[in-house]
């Protein structure tokens, strides 16, 4: 027994001292590629900070000062460009206006512009994905026809840099190639879709309601972006969609409507809504109704408490929107003595004492 003892004392000693050397070794390493990535951080950081200054006055309004920063800018070493790129482009993510203009035609001066719009054809995917970035954030709507074509980069990355520079440029030529991609995409991709239609701005507006005029599915398309993207230069088309003979195409219609913003005349057509034979349509006519806050609509939406479930549900979220006169309906339907799910939703909206 103690012989076996120190056999296995021999052979784990050296395996003991072989794991620990091991240990050390990488621990060491650790060490070392922490304090490389500091040293290589801190001389970056020391290199844009050289370019930080000449940028801020190039950077400002134009006059003898900012030129003479811009010829300075001129003679950065081509293997230091990258870094004064990055600090030019920082301050593009919070501002606009003539500090993107000057920004733009610091760029250009420097071979910047030129380069990024070059890399949305060469190099590797993460390459393609910055220079489409770089230029919308530098709003280079030169660079538009380019950017479309990378919405069907096999690449997600490269998609999803296209889409958010489309936005950030906001030319409403690229409404026509990114709203068709919205019933194509993931739902975090349409998101990014969406969010750069919403980035265009109103004048997106007219672009997507003429896309939606040829056909139902268009419509609805349309109808449903209209939804998250707002609008009101696009009611009178929405209302004419509400007597589409699609009932998707109505529903959606009515849904856009409920964001957009009703007038007496849409108020009036939303009310006949509530007695279309779709479910659907009814119950987005009630969401409508729902944010008009106006409290002359709540008799009409009481009587649907016992409607299809959608449409009752709808109707029972639009009163608890509509202030007291809305939640005293609940409670009259509460009180009533009627079984069924107007009971049920009436007690959900009573209990969670919902507002607008």
């Amino acid at each position: 027994m103690v012989e076996l003892a120190r056999h296995l004392r021999d052979a784990l000693v050296p395996a003991l001292l072989v794991a620990s050397g091991g240990i050390v070794l990488a621990l060491a390493g650790i060490v070392v590629q922490r304090l490389v990535l500091k040293a290589v951080a801190w001389r970056l950081a020391r290199i844009r900070a050289r370019y930080v200054p000449a940028l801020r006055t190039a950077l400002a309004a134009a006059g003898p000062a900012s030129e003479a920063a811009i010829a300075a800018l001129r003679h950065v070493p081509h293997r230091h460009r990258i870094h004064v790129a990055g600090a030019l482009l920082e301050p593009l993510r919070v501002v606009q206006g003539t500090t993107v203009d000057r920004a733009r035609i610091i760029a250009s001066d420097l071979g910047l512009l030129h380069a990024w719009r070059r890399g949305l054809q060469r190099g590797g995917w993460s390459s393609r994905a910055r220079s489409a970035l770089a230029l919308g954030l530098l709003r280079d709507r030169d660079a538009v026809p380019s950017l479309v074509a990378l919405l069907d980069s096999p690449h997600d990355e490269v998609r999803a840099a296209a889409v958010d520079a489309l936005g950030l440029i906001g030319d409403v030529a690229a409404v026509k190639a990114l709203l068709p991609r919205i019933g194509q995409r993931s739902r975090h991709q349409q998101a990014r879709l969406i969010e750069a239609l919403r980035r265009i701005g109103p004048a997106v507006t007219e672009s997507i309601v003429q896309l939606g005029v040829h056909d139902a599915v268009g419509r609805r398309l349309v109808a449903d972006v209209l939804a998250l993207v707002g609008g009101t230069g696009a009611r009178a088309t929405l209302l004419e969609w509400t007597k589409d003979q699609d009932p998707t195409v109505r529903a959606a219609a009515w849904r856009a409507i409920g964001v957009t913003g009703m007038d007496d005349r849409v108020a009036y057509h939303a009310l006949r809504a509530m007695t279309d034979p779709d479910a659907r349509v009814r119950a987005h006519a009630a969401q409508a109704l729902g944010r008009t806050g106006r409290t002359d609509f709540v008799p009409y939406l009481a009587q649907h408490l016992d409607d299809e479930w959608e449409v009752a549900a709808q109707g029972a979220r639009a009163l608890s929107r509509l202030g007291d006169a809305g939640m005293s309906a609940l409670r009259a339907r509460e009180s009533s003595g009627a079984g069924g799910h107007g009971l049920e939703l009436a007690r959900h909206f009573l209990w969670d004492g919902v507002r607008p």
